[in-house]
């Protein structure tokens, strides 16, 4: 072959990939997925918003927090709520596949708080500070530990497996009257312990409520 004529069909293949590679376009609280020039979804995140990203092997991490729309809701849904947000590329599209809270504090209802984290050979190990509310009144206190397995599948998107998943929740009951067992209230400082059955089901439900706010629009 000659080379010229090597040349060109190198440029044309370079041409061709870059016209068919997928980009990730992130703006404040949007997410762009891109097959060239051609857009194929948007993802808006509502009040997210996205501080900032990086690219992962078919995907992309966001660090993101919560801003409060007082006008909108009359208080804050969440008085604080940020942390780190996973998507892998899945049939041509961007799918959140793990939520890690950093912090997650609602006015009314139960409290994250990220102590460790640490990533090794294929697995993220996580602990938190964990404070259980059960209508706004403190119902649970002590520590929430996961460990996730980073999987990639044999079609190359990334799976977060969970391994391992452990609580220490207790409550502690205080006689706010004595002799009157109705009057017992969940307090840091009592004296009646009582260990928490809490599933992992449960830990998810408080912790994935950013997933609720994601928004879809397939381009065209």
């Amino acid at each position: 072959m000659k080379k010229s004529s090597f040349l060109i069909l190198l440029l044309i293949c370079v041409f061709i990939c870059s016209c068919s590679k997928q980009t990730i376009i992130v703006n404040e609280n949007t997410m762009q997925l891109n097959k060239g020039s051609t857009l194929i979804q948007e993802l808006y995140l509502g009040r997210f918003y996205i501080i900032q990203s990086e690219e992962i092997e078919n995907g992309i991490k966001v660090e993101y927090e919560y801003i409060d729309d007082l006008d909108e809701v009359g208080y804050p849904r969440y008085g604080q709520y940020d942390g780190e947000l996973y998507f892998t590329i899945s049939d041509n599209k961007l799918v959140p596949v793990l939520n890690i809270v950093n912090v997650y504090r609602q006015t009314f209802g139960s409290c994250i708080k990220l102590l460790n984290k640490t990533e090794e050979n294929g697995v993220i190990n996580i602990e938190y500070d964990f404070q259980l509310y059960d209508i706004a009144r403190a119902a649970g206190f002590g520590t929430v530990k996961i460990s996730y397995e980073i999987i990639n599948n044999p079609s190359g998107e990334l799976e977060y497996k969970v391994i391992d998943y452990s609580s220490d929740l207790i409550s502690r009951f205080k006689m706010t009257v004595p002799n009157d067992p109705n009057s017992m209230m969940p307090r840091m400082d009592g004296d009646i312990i009582n260990q928490i059955d809490f599933p992992i089901e449960e830990f998810n439900k408080i912790a994935d409520q950013v997933y609720e706010y994601i928004q879809y629009s397939e381009g065209l």
